[in-house]
């Protein structure tokens, strides 16, 4: 029907009219009529800020220059930053905030490379051996109320070297070391005389008792002067008026340490280790008597011991005046190894005796030190006093006879060794 029509026509245009009027009409807003208007932003606040408009910061306030802003944290608030116009906070070029700089040259330890590095190390040694001295002969009684004294080798001091190299991991705190000593002692030629024996007879009073009377009964005759051989049996040689004497003592070490390294402070260091030695100790000794009922009598001995073992030992380091500390170290170990002994004796160019023999030990061996070092990271050096003991070690033989036969008579006894150590270098090749 045709008012069907018109009606469809008169709708579509008012939805047209309305449309065209929502676009037009402008966005309202609540009103708040207690709201303040924004205040000026001061050109003080914002330093490299660059004016706009016209320049009128009451009506057009600057634009911040937001390179400058101090960043913010929504926790804590504003961050510390440097003021760009005060040298004294701004960083220099290439670094970054946060990071300690420092001017000049500072040996400093705490200065640790954080990358793996090799540490050559190098040590002079000068050392005397300790203990009970080697007895060679015994003085006898040249008159009435004299004693007998023991005629020992003299001792004195002998160099020798420590190297070695370690492979130090800083960021674990580990290290692995191997360490190479070496020493060798020599005493001088030392020859020592004593009055020739004698045919007459001397009263000799064995008896303290009876020395202040005259009590013929306690008097015992025996040949005056000269000196008993304690190396070979006396009544082998009878009295002697010269005896000569050399000896020579040489021990070498191999050692491998696993170290931790602790640092509960940053000038102190703490290192402990453990790891297997090897150890080498040679023993000898020439003597020749000489005077008396014989021309000439020779004895010489050798004793070596080759072992192996483990080592525990630690050191502590605390430096102090920028460059020097002071470094304490010490370590045990436990070796067991063979002795091989060998005894050799002839009297006027005759062999009297020849004997070998191969037997089983076990050797304690205690040593340490103190010192003081100077150096930083790269290169250092220690200078202190350092003792070395054998435990209950196998030194020699002494010339025991049952009915003149001669036999190896072992002796035990403790060995060590003390002086300075110093002088040494150690050098760090980082990677």
């Amino acid at each position: 029907m045709p008012w069907k029509s018109v009606v469809c026509c008169l709708a579509l245009l008012a939805g047209f009219v309305e449309t065209k009027t929502n676009a037009q009409t402008p966005a309202t807003f609540p009103v708040f009529p207690n709201a303040k208007p924004p205040e000026p932003i001061p050109v003080a606040s914002f330093p490299n800020a660059t004016p706009s408009g016209n320049g009128n910061p009451a009506t057009n306030p600057p634009i911040p220059d937001f390179d400058t802003l101090p960043p913010t944290n929504p926790l804590s608030g504003p961050a510390p930053f440097p003021s760009p116009m005060n040298p004294e906070t701004q960083a220099p070029s290439g670094q970054a905030f946060g990071e300690e700089v420092r001017m000049g040259v500072d040996f400093d330890f705490t200065l640790v490379p954080k990358t793996p590095y090799i540490n050559w190390e190098g040590e002079y040694l000068l050392l005397a051996p300790r203990g009970n001295p080697t007895a060679v002969a015994e003085t006898r009684p040249n008159g009435p109320g004299q004693y007998s004294n023991t005629i020992f080798i003299p001792g004195g001091f002998e160099s020798g070297f420590r190297v070695g190299g370690a492979f130090v991991d800083p960021i674990r705190d580990v290290d692995l070391t191997l360490r190479y000593t070496y020493f060798s002692w020599q005493s001088d030629i030392w020859s020592y005389s004593e009055v020739s024996p004698s045919p007459n007879f001397y009263p000799y009073y064995p008896n303290p008792a009876a020395r202040s009377g005259s009590n013929s009964s306690s008097m015992v005759a025996m040949p005056s002067g000269g000196l008993n051989p304690l190396l070979m049996a006396p009544n082998y040689l009878g009295p002697v008026a010269q005896v000569s004497a050399k000896s020579t003592i040489v021990f070498q070490f191999g050692d491998l340490e696993f170290a931790k390294i602790f640092r509960p402070d940053e000038r102190i260091d703490f290192r402990l280790f453990a790891g297997p030695r090897y150890a080498y100790l040679s023993q000898s000794l020439q003597t020749q008597y000489t005077g008396g009922s014989i021309n000439q009598a020779d004895y010489g001995s050798q004793v070596m011991f080759n072992g192996a073992g483990m080592r525990v030992g630690g050191d502590a380091q605390a430096r102090f005046l920028g460059n020097f500390g002071i470094r304490l170290w010490g370590s045990a170990s436990v070796l067991a190894g063979a002795y091989q002994g060998r005894v050799d004796q002839s009297i006027n160019g005759s062999s009297v005796a020849s004997m070998r023999e191969t037997t089983l030990g076990t050797v304690p061996i205690l040593d340490g030190g103190i010192g003081i070092s100077f150096g930083d990271q790269k290169c250092s050096m220690l200078i202190g006093y350092e003792f070395q003991s054998w435990i209950n070690v196998l030194q020699g033989y002494t010339g025991n006879y049952d009915n003149y036969q001669p036999r190896m008579q072992r002796q035990y006894g403790n060995l060590g060794f003390d002086g300075f150590s110093g002088l040494g270098v150690q050098v760090t090749m980082s990677w």
